[in-house]
């Protein structure tokens, strides 16, 4: 079993925010780990958002959507879950609907509220209750369990919105995302470079570097299928 530690609110300054849809089985080997790290007393935020936003913002597609990405991807969530000490199954059907559970998670008030509610949709997502599925009828009966009773208000669906829309002016393409301290971790493989950033072990470099790719040009380009769209993409 995971031993969650960041649970206790903090300063906002100090705090860090992941952000995830829990449509993502890494979002969730993800988020059992980050709560299970040292972050030096800081509290974790879950800040739900919708994926699909996200790849229409950036043009993009999910992992789930490339055949041979959506196999490989079974098979490394449960590794990934085995290794951490996590139950793992799979959802009855995928891409699902995640909007109750993402709107259940916003509408709870309180650091403490908010992380049981982030963990128990996880659950039914990916987890020991995967069979059950994430559907408006399962998040209905956490939300009546955490007694939460205005989930599925216009103000909460508004609130994920504009969640969506903090996360895109951060930088955030893709989930999950921790943010702190202006810097962003993207992914499970990502989350052992946090300690080492908080006590001030980055390469000295990165700033620099990151400054120098976003002006480097590309010298080669991809061309399109006539499914894809008219002309050339840039190949990073």
């Amino acid at each position: 079993e995971v031993e969650h530690r960041n649970m206790v609110p903090t300063s906002s300054e100090k705090g860090v925010r992941f952000y995830f849809d829990v449509i993502s089985p890494f979002a969730y080997v993800a988020w059992h780990r980050l709560l299970g790290m040292d972050l030096g007393g800081r509290a974790v935020e879950a800040v739900p958002v919708v994926f699909a936003g996200l790849l229409n913002h950036h043009k993009s597609v999910g992992p789930a959507e490339v055949e041979a990405k959506r196999i490989y991807i079974a098979k490394q969530s449960a590794r990934l879950a085995a290794e951490t000490g996590l139950p793992f199954d799979l959802p009855p059907s995928h891409p699902f609907n995640p909007l109750p559970a993402l709107r259940l998670v916003e509408a709870c008030d309180g650091t403490e509220k908010r992380t049981d509610a982030a963990t128990r949709v996880f659950d039914l997502a990916w987890g020991a209750n995967a069979a059950k599925g994430v559907s408006t009828d399962t998040v209905r009966q956490v939300a009546a369990d955490l007694g939460v009773h205005d989930w599925d208000s216009e103000d909460v669906k508004a609130r994920l919105r504009k969640n969506g829309d903090d996360a895109v002016a951060r930088g955030v393409f893709g989930v999950p995302t921790v943010l702190i301290q202006g810097e962003l971790f993207w992914g499970v493989d990502s989350l052992h470079h946090i300690p080492p950033f908080l006590r001030g072990e980055d390469p000295p470099a990165l700033t620099l570097l990151a400054q120098r790719w976003a002006s480097t040009k590309p010298s080669a380009t991809r061309r399109r299928s006539v499914a894809e769209g008219e002309g050339p993409v840039r190949n990073y």
